[in-house]
């Protein structure tokens, strides 16, 4: 479709978006917003008449050459799409033929430059002023109405008061990729924001509405419940499902602090602090906290009891300080906080051999310190969400946690319009994880599970090596049944072959249950490791290769689904925490399945 020179814009990509599939999840995106899009490689590209702006156009460029896109013929306001927008740093279109931003709280966030033939104005999409306002220095927020954050952004200002002022002079002004309330805890493969962002822009179009009006999503693997924060500040309804109680509680407190007063987290953040000061738990008298026996062991071994014991009763300081506030949600907002320390102080790492062994590594960062900055986290993050509400007008919809299991959904027949998400990975199964022991110590710390729990929720979870097959082989495909025979005659891999076939099974039952709630027409998204790899332990050479996007993709079938489209997207995950000693490039795969109407 041609280009319509009258109304014309330029949308310019990040410098911090780097490998070819973010570059794909952004076409995609501006196509579902723009009737015509063209990619610009140059300036020379643009109109003649921008000509003179260019020097802002190639300020903080990305290293590769594409620049962005030329695009015409929106489909929605100017408001609505920087609000929608996910790679893209600025937004410049002609003044004179462009309709206006009604927000009147907005002009910190644009800027209308003045050039013969009439005006250009630049506005930031909502997802890069959250991520540079999550870095800002001061939290003031007078300071940041009178500051004009385009103007900053687009002349790249090294220097100044106003430079110095808002960012962390550690930082560079480039956004980063995890803003505001997605920093909250530390999550083991959580989604990148502006992933879930694109794909849910680039398939609403096509999606059925409740009612002719609302598009109703679903994540039902919600995880730490990225899904439900893009799909609030997008305008939509959501509802997330996990069987972890430490998943719910971290999705509930992002919602709420999404939703949060800055006044009422600020002056709670105040308080919290000053009263850790004060408390000194009794630990004869009330319930001392232990670390589960598989972690004290580790200490025990180790010789380092009075250690473990130092660690429990800073611990137990922590419980009984956030137990004193008396607002539940901003309460769970500081034990989310103390997860948060937990995991990052105590980094369990499970070691691939399928039978439950992990190592323990322990940072020599305090607890108490990480309290600090988490808490001083959760000010900047609700003060960049207050920020974000009053300048792109936002009304935020809302957003259901449920605890509950993906293969027996406690949701009505066909109301959900969009099912978006991801279920534990093929290797989960297969031995190199085991997200439930690596959460052990947080969801004992804040009293979710006791031990004997948190072993049948491991046994009960989708992708548990503690799993059973059922002698049920419909719809499953013939793939499945080669690699579970494969496993089978390898001595060191056998333990592995009935648990991947009962992660199978499972992925067919929730895939039956993605069928029944979503509408006819609904589609769903499942983001999935393309495929896993099962190497020699001594030389690391291949194998075998489980394509893991070809089995999905059939099970799908069987369920009765449509196969609209498939996207690998490349990720980083080249180093020793994601994978450790691999050399290879990974890639995950979204897969777009249809219900037909």
């Amino acid at each position: 479709m041609q280009l319509n020179h009258e109304e014309l814009a330029f949308l310019k990509i990040r410098a911090n978006v780097a490998l070819d599939g973010d570059i794909q999840l952004a076409e995609n995106e501006v196509i579902s917003l723009f009737d015509a899009v063209k990619r610009v490689q140059i300036v020379s590209e643009l109109p003649k008449e921008w000509m003179w702006a260019s020097k802002y156009f190639t300020g903080a460029k990305r290293k590769n050459s594409l620049m962005g896109f030329l695009c015409s013929k929106k489909k929605y306001s100017i408001l609505d799409t920087v609000r929608k927008l996910s790679f893209i740093e600025e937004v410049w279109f002609d003044k004179c033929s462009a309709d206006t931003i009604s927000s009147q709280n907005y002009d910190w966030l644009t800027t209308i430059t003045n050039c013969k033939g009439g005006q250009l104005e630049c506005a930031i999409p909502l997802m890069a002023a959250a991520e540079l306002l999550s870095k800002t220095k001061k939290i003031d927020t007078e300071q940041l109405n009178e500051t004009n954050l385009v103007n900053l952004l687009i002349t790249n200002e090294e220097n100044g008061d106003i430079h110095d002022s808002l960012i962390d002079s550690k930082s560079k002004l480039t956004p980063s990729s995890i803003p505001h309330v997605h920093r909250l805890h530390k999550y083991k493969a959580k989604f990148f924001p502006r992933m879930i962002r694109s794909l849910l822009n680039t398939v609403s179009n096509d999606a059925p509405r409740m009612d002719g009006n609302h598009i109703m999503i679903l994540d039902p693997f919600v995880g730490s419940g990225t899904t439900l924060v893009e799909a609030a500040l997008l305008g939509c309804p959501s509802t997330g499902i996990d069987i972890d109680p430490l998943s719910c509680l971290i999705s509930e407190s992002k919602i709420y602090l999404l939703n949060s007063d800055f006044r009422d987290i600020r002056s709670a953040c105040h308080s919290i602090i000053d009263l850790h000061k004060e408390i000194n738990p009794n630990r004869e008298n009330g319930t001392p906290y232990k670390f589960p026996k598989v972690i004290s062991k580790k200490f025990d071994k180790w010789g380092t009891i009075e250690e473990k014991e130092a660690y429990e009763n800073e611990i137990d300081t922590w419980r009984a300080t956030i137990s004193t506030i008396k607002e539940k949600r901003i309460r769970d907002l500081f034990f989310v906080c103390l997860s948060d320390s937990l995991t990052r102080k105590f980094n369990i790492r499970m070691m691939g051999t399928g039978v439950g062994r992990f190592a323990l590594e322990i940072s020599s960062k305090g607890i108490t310190s990480m309290m600090y900055q988490n808490i001083e986290h959760l000010m900047r993050s609700s003060f960049t969400c207050n920020q974000l509400r009053i300048a792109y007008s936002l009304r935020l919809p809302s957003a259901e946690v449920k605890q509950g299991d993906a293969r027996k959904m406690d949701v009505k027949d066909e109301s959900k319009s969009i099912i978006l998400t991801s279920p534990p990975y093929l290797p989960a199964s297969s031995g190199r994880e085991n997200y439930l022991t690596g959460k052990s110590i947080s969801i004992t710390a804040l009293g979710l599970l006791d031990e004997k729990e948190l072993l049948q929720y491991d046994e009960n979870s989708l992708g548990s090596m503690k799993a059973n097959s059922s002698a049920n082989k419909d719809g499953i495909p013939e793939a499945v049944y080669d690699l579970f025979e494969w496993l089978k005659k390898d001595e060191s891999r056998a333990l592995k072959a009935e648990p991947i076939l009962a992660y199978y099974q499972d992925i067919k039952a929730a895939l039956e249950e993605t069928y029944r709630v979503l509408m006819p027409g609904g589609l769903a998204i499942y983001v999935i490791g393309k495929e896993s790899v099962f190497y020699q332990f001594s030389t690391r050479k291949v194998l075998r290769r489980v394509m893991c996007d070809q089995i999905f993709i059939e099970l799908a079938k069987n369920a009765g689904f449509e196969v609209v489209k498939q996207i690998d997207i490349e990720l980083d995950k080249r180093n020793r925490n994601a994978r450790p000693r691999s050399k290879d490039s990974y890639f995950e795969s979204a897969i777009i399945i249809k219900k037909p109407r």
